[in-house]
């Protein structure tokens, strides 16, 4: 049955090409987020459904035989749409394009009569399976007030106002700011003016309540106000898309009504303590789910930038500096629940005992890490470099030949339900993030749910744009990391030698260079040359400064690195960790399905190198 969208017809739009320059080049075989951004193509574009206008698939099973991939609720897909073109961004890949417009045309025909952005259900009979511990989607709400549920057969469309609408706001924002059709625009400001009219609003916050909504829905005003996780997933999930609207598309309604949501998760939803701490002490649950909070916390901080509300930040930089006390800042790994999970509570045994993380509070902790910094709060560049080199790299589908190793031939199960596939399962994730790895293995049980997919694409645009920053005719090298740049291009020898390559492409004034922590500051042992010959530097903080760089100029900048052995206890497993600067090298006890950290190679003191295609875009989008 084809799937039934509430417009039949869309207006029409272009996909402007990724316009750049591509070039062969050397450089050391060492972690490169182009390079992962072309294999995190493959793992949005791959899993998703030819037949279902290439819908994405929400979740992953390895450990069956054979592998398998199933739709459920579209919660994840948003999430896709607005990393896709960031990654091509990146890479200038076409790969798989016929996904871009498959999904630019649905959003389309996803628009309410309302503006509302709605999810149709005739021809996904998959989006009725999820039931979630906090009941989502139901209740659902009516036009005439009254409530029913989704199994409710005149129910033909729902809208979210979480997940979905607020990174298709981002989506949105996304493409207009590659096409400058009007479209995108008027649509996303439509979005805005339904979201306000359905929100409740008291004097000084505004909130929504609980469930979904068909077109031209009416909410009962006396409703129960949502607290804990509820109130995370039905209001704060809108507040970065608000903000991305103002903020891109100069819309002020969009930046008020967000505002009013960030006042309501602060001081009305029982979701932070005075102090940023996450809290959870709710019917539907009493212990701490750390992404629940954590992107919330993150939305904040966007709105809080983007208005310049210095006592927000403040809250967010506490919150942050708490969090990190619950998982490990060597590695990033930081857990999925962070206390135990009720016996009560009906969750795997692989997600209790805080044993496993997800990508997706990865992800988290390392933007809030990159927000804060640029922002000026604080200076958390080792926290990035340290998390998107360990936890964040090897959480990335890279290999497939596991998989194989892991099925029992006697357990083949080849019975294939509604919205399920075992198509090519392993070939098309490639490149996508894992769903619950350990601080060892890439997963303990099943492999992807694919939010982590999501969050971990948009996370490599999120570095990859603050690798390298240029302003006020000073070049500052941020992260000592592979990078292809107009104003310069960088080869990093990190973990194998401290050394960096840097080719200046345009002049600048100065060239800032942060050096990594385990230098001291202002140590004599930075040695830098310039065309081969020693050039003077001024330490600036953690930065290394050098003047008066021309076009074609050669920098080459080394200094120690060393081996160190640390014992820590992450995820409640005691480990021993071998790490060479600031990259794990060797862990003990290794993993068993997928061991994470197979880096012998970094400990050889001679760096390997590779030959890879650099791509420089024309333009590139602030977004972060």
């Amino acid at each position: 049955m084809a799937i039934e969208y509430i417009q039949k017809d869309y207006p029409d739009f272009d996909i402007p090409p990724y316009k750049g320059t591509s070039y062969e080049s050397w450089i050391p075989d060492t972690l490169d987020l182009a390079e992962r951004a072309d294999l995190a193509i493959n793992g949005l574009t791959g899993p998703t459904d030819p037949e279902a206008d290439y819908e994405a698939y929400w979740q992953v099973n390895f450990f069956r035989n054979p592998p398998i991939m199933w739709h459920d609720i579209d919660d994840v897909q948003p999430k896709f749409m607005e990393a896709l073109p960031l990654l091509r961004i990146i890479t200038g890949s076409q790969y798989n394009n016929q996904v871009d417009f498959a999904w630019m045309t649905t959003l389309l025909r996803s628009i309410g009569p309302d503006g509302l952005i709605y999810m149709p259900l005739i021809g996904r009979p998959w989006a009725k399976f999820y039931r979630g511990p906090d009941g989502y989607p139901n209740p659902v709400w009516k036009e005439n007030g009254q409530t029913t549920n989704i199994d409710d057969p005149s129910v033909e469309f729902i809208a979210q106002p979480w997940v979905a609408t607020g990174r298709l706001l981002s989506t949105m924002v996304v493409y207009y700011n590659r096409d400058n059709n009007e479209i995108w625009k008027t649509t996303a400001q439509s979005v805005v003016d339904r979201l306000t009219t359905l929100a409740i609003h008291k004097d000084s916050f505004s909130y929504y309540v609980e469930g979904s909504f068909e077109p031209n829905a009416t909410v009962d005003k006396n409703s129960k106000m949502p607290q804990g996780v509820q109130a995370g997933l039905s209001t704060g999930r809108l507040i970065q898309g608000l903000t991305h609207v103002y903020k891109f598309m100069d819309y002020k309604p969009a930046i008020e009504l967000a505002g009013k949501l960030v006042s309501y998760l602060i001081n009305h939803a029982a979701f932070f303590d005075k102090d940023g701490k996450f809290i959870e002490n709710t019917e539907e649950r009493n212990f701490i789910h750390f992404h629940d909070h954590a992107i919330d916390l993150l939305f904040i901080l966007e709105y809080a930038t983007e208005t310049k509300d210095m006592d927000l930040i403040k809250f967010v930089n506490k919150s942050y500096k708490w969090a990190r006390t619950q998982g490990s800042c060597t590695v990033g790994f930081f857990p999925e629940i962070i206390e135990d999970i009720p016996i009560s509570y009906k969750y795997p045994q692989h997600q209790r005992g805080c044993l496993v993380s997800e990508t997706c509070e990865v992800t988290d902790m390392i933007n809030l890490a990159l927000k804060l910094t640029k922002i000026g709060i604080a200076d958390y560049w080792d926290d990035v470099d340290r998390w998107v080199r360990n936890q964040f790299a090897e959480n990335q589908l890279t290999r497939i030949d596991w998989i194989e190793r892991i099925h029992n031939p006697a357990k083949e199960i080849n019975v294939m339900r509604v919205g399920e596939t075992d198509e090519r399962v392993a070939e098309r994730n490639i490149g996508a993030f894992a769903g619950w790895p350990s601080a060892n293995d890439w997963s303990l049980t099943a492999g992807i749910m694919h939010c982590c997919t999501g969050n971990g694409a948009r996370t490599i645009y999120y570095v990859w744009e603050n690798v390298i920053t240029y302003n006020n005719d000073k070049l500052s090298l941020n992260l000592l990391l592979n990078h292809a740049s107009a104003w310069a291009d960088v080869k990093s020898h990190i973990p194998y030698e401290g050394k960096v390559e840097i080719k200046i492409n345009q002049r600048c004034n100065v060239l800032s260079i942060r050096i990594p922590e385990w230098i001291e500051s202002n140590s004599t042992d930075v040695i830098c040359l310039v065309n081969n010959h020693p050039k003077q530097t001024t330490w600036n903080g953690r930065f290394v400064e050098i003047a008066s760089l021309n076009q074609g100029d050669t920098v080459i900048l080394d200094f120690p690195i060393e081996e160190k052995t640390v014992t820590e206890m992450i995820g409640s497993v005691l480990y021993t960790l071998v790490i060479k600067g600031n990259e794990v090298v060797f862990i003990d006890p290794p993993g068993k399905t997928h061991p994470l950290y197979q880096r012998a190679h970094y400990r050889e003191n001679n760096t390997r190198w590779k030959k890879v295609k650099r791509f420089v875009p024309d333009k590139h989008l602030d977004y972060f």
